[in-house]
């Protein structure tokens, strides 16, 4: 039952960090191609401002998503540390280091 619980909360959560990306990108598209579109009919300019305003958005939008998943990498940093369940890979590494200690010399 625990399970199942964590499985939902984990689809949920997911469900909203995907709201929230598209959220993320929609809304500065939006914001500065519609003010580029307007300013450029202000203006007499088209369309050089409207494709200034969606090259914005799409540096503002990368800003966004690239703080987000920055911030969940780092929680997920602090919630755990990666783990060996298996002292395999660190003998073969410490095996390999020898060796080449050993043909070093």
């Amino acid at each position: 039952m625990q399970m199942k619980e964590e499985s939902k909360k984990d689809s949920w959560s997911a469900v909203g960090f995907a709201w929230e990306l598209g959220y993320s990108i929609a809304i500065p598209l939006v914001i500065f191609t519609l003010g580029g579109r307007l300013l450029d009919k202000k203006f007499g300019t088209s369309p050089w401002l409207l494709l200034i305003g969606l090259f914005l958005s799409i540096i503002v939008t990368f800003y966004i998503v690239y703080k987000k998943l920055m911030d969940i990498i780092r929680s997920e940093e602090r919630m755990e540390k990666p783990k060996i369940k298996n002292n395999f890979i660190q003998r073969y590494i410490s095996a390999c280091l020898t060796a080449i200690r050993q043909v070093s010399k």
